[in-house]
């Protein structure tokens, strides 16, 4: 089967391809009898037939465009190229590590006599003095004992010595290699996760369509959808019918072409804070020509409509708008139900009847 070639598919004796290719290379094909195998990075077809399926890699460019005029054309190198964009997020993955074994250094405690003991205060029993007995007398007043001194013992320092009370014990550590355990802890690594992709169509020029076509009953390509960097227009089998998404504005026609008597155009406009409407007739009359304009508009507190007629080259034009705080009627106002007025209702005069003094105040 077909072997890819530095991203391009070489023809074999066994496969379906057809390749039509200069005839250097196809010599050397039949010469070796085997997938003929390319070392350049270019290869160049003049038709090129593909039954099974086709992997492009990399960025493939499509046609060819001019700059310039007709008579001394400048051509780029390519129409368009298809590519695909995939950016990439940083994430932290987190992962346990068991408990192990490793090589490293051990503590060990090194053990001796500790010299220790005390400071101990020395005592003796010494006479420290006298003390003075008084003499013994009968009832009858004779001396019966005499007076006497006796010695008076107490504790005496002698001063401080040193008692002893060495022990074995750890006097000290010092490292050896060997196998440390290291418990099981939670540890992290960075990669890269794969962004959504995106697929690029990349023109050669800023004011490239993009048209999607499909063959009409005639056999000749016919736009279905034009996409441009100012919006998107959909065509529709009534050429007189067109709708286009702009970037601040939907907007919607439809054409009805002469018959002789008449044309008309309605178009309607739909933006963020306005929708519009808009009717043109266009007609031959035993008057002349004559044309009518009808115009209407929402906005978000009013709703305006005008209308204007040219009949021989004399126009008029009517206009009443409805917003919320006032109204203003160009033309005839006619009221089949009831009138209720909260406020002041005023009206001019009209006709010969005398107003008097009820014309005092502010005009209408």
């Amino acid at each position: 089967m077909a072997q890819p070639v530095n991203g391009q598919i070489c023809s074999t004796p066994t496969n379906l391809i057809v390749m039509k290719l200069k005839p250097t290379l196809l010599i050397a094909s039949a010469l070796l009898g085997s997938p003929l195998d390319l070392l350049s990075a270019d290869l160049t077809a003049d038709h090129l037939t593909i039954q099974a399926s086709a992997t492009i890699a990399g960025p493939a460019s499509f046609g060819t465009v001019h700059y310039g005029l007709q008579s001394s054309p400048h051509a780029s190198s390519s129409a368009f190229k298809v590519s695909v964009a995939q950016a990439n997020t940083e994430v932290t993955v987190p992962y346990t590590v068991e408990g192990h074994y490793e090589d490293g250094y051990t503590t060990v405690e090194d053990y001796g006599w500790i010299k220790s003991g005390r400071w101990q205060a020395q005592h003796s029993q010494q006479e420290v003095g006298t003390i003075t007995i008084s003499p013994v007398f009968d009832e009858t007043g004779n001396r019966i004992e005499p007076e006497r001194s006796e010695p008076i013992y107490g504790d005496d320092y002698l001063g401080d010595s040193w008692v002893d009370s060495n022990y074995w014990g750890i006097i000290g550590t010092h490292s050896e290699p060997g196998q440390v355990w290291v418990a099981p802890h939670q540890s992290s690594y960075t990669d890269y996760a794969q962004g959504v992709p995106k697929i690029q169509f990349t023109a050669a020029r800023s004011d490239t369509n993009w048209a999607w076509q499909v063959p009409s009953d005639s056999g000749v390509a016919k736009d279905i959808l034009v996409l441009w960097d100012g919006g998107l227009r959909l065509p529709s089998r009534d050429d007189n019918r067109m709708m286009a998404l702009l970037t601040d504005s939907l907007t919607q026609s439809y054409q009805t072409p002469w018959d002789g008597n008449q044309e008309k155009l309605e178009t309607s406009e739909l933006r963020v804070n306005e929708f519009k409407t808009f009717t043109q007739v266009r007609s031959e009359t035993s008057n002349g020509k004559s044309t009518e304009k009808s115009t209407s508009q929402l906005r978000s507190e009013s709703i305006q409509f005008t209308r204007e007629e040219q009949i021989s080259g004399t126009a008029s034009t009517v206009q009443t708008q409805i917003a919320a705080k006032s109204a203003h009627f160009g033309g005839v106002v006619q009221v089949e139900g009831d009138v209720k007025v909260r406020g002041v209702l005023r009206v001019r005069p009209a006709g010969d009847l005398d107003m008097g003094s009820y014309t005092s105040g502010p005009q209408p």
